[in-house]
């Protein structure tokens, strides 16, 4: 939700915090803002 955000209001994507996690993984469609088990 902070994501959807930023994005809107700022157009960025990325989190203050976001480069204090290591090793987290992101898994997200590129070619619909909804997924499903086979995403692209």
């Amino acid at each position: 939700m902070a994501r959807d955000f930023l994005r809107c209001r700022d157009g960025t994507t990325e989190l203050r915090y976001d480069s204090l996690y290591v090793g987290n993984t992101r898994t997200f469609s590129s070619s619909s803002r909804i997924t499903d088990s086979a995403a692209e």
